[in-house]
């Protein structure tokens, strides 16, 4: 998914935030969490993907959908 800017990610990387104290990379495709390594993940056209590091906030909330305008 990366490797196109050159970023590295992993199971237990995005780029340079690493997982620890807590703080770990998770992958949601239309709103639901992929486990394993992000970068093994194949997507399909027009997938809503959310990549989230770190605790989440009080009322947020994980994007399961995105409506492409007509012609897309």
């Amino acid at each position: 998914m990366f490797t196109q800017w050159g970023v590295s990610l992993s199971a237990d990387n995005i780029g340079a935030l690493r997982s620890t104290n807590g703080n770990a990379g998770q992958l949601f495709v239309n709103g639901t969490l992929r486990p394993g390594n992000p970068a093994a993940t194949t997507l399909a056209d027009r997938d809503e993907v959310a990549l989230v590091y770190g605790t989440p906030q009080s009322g947020e909330s994980i994007p399961s959908r995105y409506d492409f305008p007509s012609g897309l």
